[in-house]
């Protein structure tokens, strides 16, 4: 299946997840990758899907739901094109139990044809500390001014 509407380098294209049974017999959607479209598009790119197992290490993770656009919106094309990744509503429509999750396969080399285009950037502890400095003095700084607030009320209701 093709996710489409994905965007890598400034080029755009698919990202192309393949369904794949465990040994346990579960199904799972195991992203091969970004593949880049074609500026007609009623031409689907060719895509090198696994024909045998894939052992090896993968990060797994969940696709976040829109909230303004969240169904599977698929086309009868082959290979599939969806505009959502909505693993529910995939589930119902192919008719087999999806686990709520894609994996994405890590350490592959030069085996693999297609770029990962999901890089988690960490954030260093430094810019964590630089956070929560920043908003503990935002809080401290809105305290102040509330006690300065509640101050000059009570001193004007005491005028009164």
């Amino acid at each position: 299946m093709l996710l489409d509407n994905q965007i890598v380098d400034g080029k755009v294209g698919y990202l192309a997840l393949q369904l794949m049974q465990t040994l346990s017999g579960h199904f799972v959607l195991l992203e091969r990758g970004f593949v880049e479209g074609d500026k007609n598009r009623a031409i689907l790119p060719s895509i090198d899907w696994l024909n045998q197992a894939y052992n090896g290490e993968g990060r797994v993770y969940f696709r976040s739901i829109n909230p303004l656009s969240q169904q599977l919106m698929h086309e009868n094309t082959q290979p599939m094109r969806v505009q959502n990744l909505n693993i529910d509503e995939l589930s119902d429509l192919w008719q087999i139990n999806i686990e709520a999750f894609v994996i994405q396969p890590q350490k592959v080399g030069e085996i693999w044809p297609y770029v990962q285009p999901w890089q988690p950037i960490p954030m260093k502890a430094n810019k964590h500390i630089g956070y929560a400095v920043q908003w503990f003095c935002m809080a401290f700084a809105l305290g102040v001014l509330a006690f300065i607030w509640f101050y000059l009320a009570l001193k004007k209701q005491d005028k009164t």
